[in-house]
């Protein structure tokens, strides 16, 4: 099954990175994006873009 990563993680607005046990690989990778979704700067990045798409949806409403 191929899943599309970078998709899914726009979709769910969290970090998705493929990992294998087995090889123990990506979980560097995922460790390391976790740190930077939680960063003050990110999360006011979230912010600001959340909002525009409130606004966006609002003026098309109307």
């Amino acid at each position: 099954m191929r899943i599309d990563h970078g998709r899914l993680e726009r979709i769910l607005g969290v970090p998705v990175v493929k990992i294998n046990p087995v090889k123990g690989t990506g979980i560097d990778e995922l460790k390391r994006r976790i740190k930077e979704a939680e960063s003050p700067k990110n999360q006011q990045h979230k912010i600001r873009r959340s909002h525009r798409s409130r606004s966006s949806e609002c003026s098309i409403m109307l």
